[in-house]
Parts: C-alpha cells; structure tokens; sequence
C-alpha cells in the first residue's frame, strides 16, 4: 500500500511538472531565459506571445503543447507515427486530469483530520469518510493508469513496445538503477 501512495505522488509530480510548464523563466519553451522582447524564440509556446508575460508569470501551456514537448524525447526514441503520438498524448491528458482529481481527495484529508479534532472528541467517522473517498480515488487513478497503459501498448509495435518497455525501466529503476533517469545507460 506504502508504495502505490508513493508511487501515486511520482505520478502527481510528473502531472504536476508537466501542468506547470514555465515559458521562458528557465523553462521549456524559450531557450531557458526570459524571453527579453516578450517573443516566444522559435515559437514553442504555441506561436505568439510568452504566456509567462500575458498571464504576469504564469507560463502555463493549455492547448497540449507543454505535454507533448515532454513527450518528444520518447516519441522521438520510440519513432512514432502522428497517430500514435496522439494516442499517447490522449492517455497522458486522461492520467493528468485523474491525478489532478486524486491530488483534491488526498489534500482534502487534511481539512478533514482538523474537523476530525474541533470537537471534544476526535470523529472517527469523519476521517472514516475521508480515508474511503481517499481510497475511491486512488482505485480510480490505478483504473486510470490500466486504461492508460493498455491504450498505448495496442498503439505500439512491438520493437516500439520492447522500447518503451526499456524507457519505463531506466526511467523509474525497474531494472536495478533506482533513480537514474531516461536519459542514462
């Protein structure tokens, strides 16, 4: 149980990183420094003006491009078709808005401990009811990653699926090297 919650809170930080893209404050879309004129360098913020100087710093991405710019080192790995790409990106934008959910449910425990201790005696029903609603979303979010996975493994070949079978290895440690990374050997 310890490591799916552990491994559930990976899968919100990779969601979190991947929601929260910053475009040109050290981030990903222009160059890694500010953007000095405002201009987006090369476009890769969706084209246009840096949605870090619009929103006064924000930089978020909505229209996908941060999750595929992500994406683009295993989609380059994995030689991918458009349509697989596109299969890949919709089960990534499922799993954000999943975890996105479960990211509520988990926070939420807290502001259920504290009316759990208000009163003169500590409401076990109360923190009952919000390790069950915990619970229902963590079952979901593993629903989420089965649906997920299952559509990108019938998208893949199966050189491409040996690939990225490798790829989730290095990347989470599967294989001996905890905490290595994709990009080492």
């Amino acid at each position: 149980m310890l490591g799916f919650i552990v491994g559930t809170a990976c899968l919100i930080g990779l969601i979190r990183t991947l929601r929260h893209g910053r475009c040109g404050h050290g981030g990903y879309g222009c160059g890694g420094g500010r953007c000095g004129s405002g201009r987006c360098g090369g476009g890769r913020c969706g084209g246009g003006r840096c949605g870090a100087h619009e929103q006064g710093g924000g930089g978020r991405w909505d229209d996908g491009s941060a999750l595929r710019f992500m994406l683009r080192p295993l989609f380059e790995r994995l030689v991918t078709t458009p349509g697989q790409e596109r299969v890949i990106l919709e089960a990534a934008e499922a799993l954000r808005a999943r975890a996105a959910a479960t990211k509520d449910a988990l926070r939420a425990t807290a502001g259920d401990a504290a009316k759990a201790f208000r009163g003169e005696r500590f409401d076990e029903g109360v923190m009952g009811e919000s390790f069950a609603k915990q619970d229902a979303a963590l079952e979901a979010t593993q629903k989420a990653v089965f649906e997920a996975l299952q559509k990108v493994h019938d998208a893949l070949d199966e050189r491409q699926r040996r690939d990225f079978a490798d790829y989730i290895e290095r990347f989470t440690g599967a294989a001996g090297r905890w905490g290595q990374g994709p990009y080492r050997a």
